[in-house]
């Protein structure tokens, strides 16, 4: 008989990747790079390690397939995969936006900030239709920057719309909604317009994904799923521990340790 833990892994990796129930996930990889900051995963089961200026993209095979690294922009702030053709980073050390295609060339044309005044933004990430939104600390907006490179709508004042001082750590725009986390309150909600809808008060982990209004999050070295339809946050225990990060996509599972430990499982 399965164990709930048990039970609940199954399920919460059907949820993930729409497929049948897996078996128990198969290690297939192991490395260490000391320096990782953090890992991603695209929609096409690519995966990202990034250091402090640097990225290593790797396939399917698990086979290096990209790097990038550029020196004179300083470290990376934010990273968006979630559309692999059209890469984001933001280097807020000099306010710039770049581009990368899907071999992690920057072959699109990159976006100053400071051109719009927007030159103190902390975070950024990706948003339909090739645009995207940053987040301004000391003006507490946030801003939706067009394909053009033109401000389209901006919110205001956000510690006055949601009545709360706030300082977020991360940005998302997932199924038609941007999610704004502040890790003392939780995840802020607006539309695509920039309209305050609710706010999630799930607290105490560094970034999360989004499936089907559902949230997933490591903390405590287990993956929470929080049901939103009926206000519910299961978990599960982590195949390895002391984990930094976990992200789940297509049929697979990576886990990046807070000492540098990288690991690959296959979901079967």
């Amino acid at each position: 008989m399965k164990t709930p833990a048990r039970l609940f892994l199954l399920i919460l990796l059907h949820v993930l990747f729409g497929a049948n129930l897996f078996s128990q996930p198969v290690l297939v990889k192991s490395s260490t790079y000391p320096q990782a900051l953090s890992i991603d995963a695209d929609p096409l089961g690519n995966y990202y390690i990034r250091t402090g200026n640097s990225i290593f993209k790797y396939n399917l095979s698990d086979t290096l397939f990209s790097r990038f690294s550029e020196l004179q922009n300083g470290t990376i702030t934010c990273l968006d995969v979630s559309n692999p053709m059209k890469i984001l980073l933001y280097y807020a050390d000099v306010s710039k936006i770049v581009f990368l295609d899907n071999t992690l060339n920057p072959t699109f044309t990159s976006t100053d900030l400071y051109e719009l005044e927007l030159e103190t933004a902390t975070l950024a990430c990706s948003s339909y239709d090739n645009g995207f939104w940053v987040f301004d600390a000391p003006s507490f907006s946030l801003t939706r920057i067009n394909a053009f490179g033109e401000i389209d709508r901006k919110v205001k004042n956000i510690n006055q719309l949601v009545r709360t001082q706030i300082s977020p750590t991360y940005l998302l725009e997932k199924e038609n909604e941007v999610y704004l986390y502040d890790p003392a309150h939780g995840i802020f909600v607006f539309d695509i317009f920039g309209g305050f809808l609710k706010l999630w008060p799930l607290k105490g982990f560094l970034k999360f994904s989004v499936v089907q209004k559902n949230f997933f999050y490591v903390r405590y070295n287990k993956v929470y799923k929080y049901d939103t339809r009926n206000f519910t946050e299961t978990y599960t225990a982590l195949p390895q521990e002391n984990v930094k990060e976990a992200v789940a996509q297509k049929d697979r599972l990576y886990l990046l340790t807070h000492n540098g430990q990288f690991f690959v499982y296959k979901l079967n």
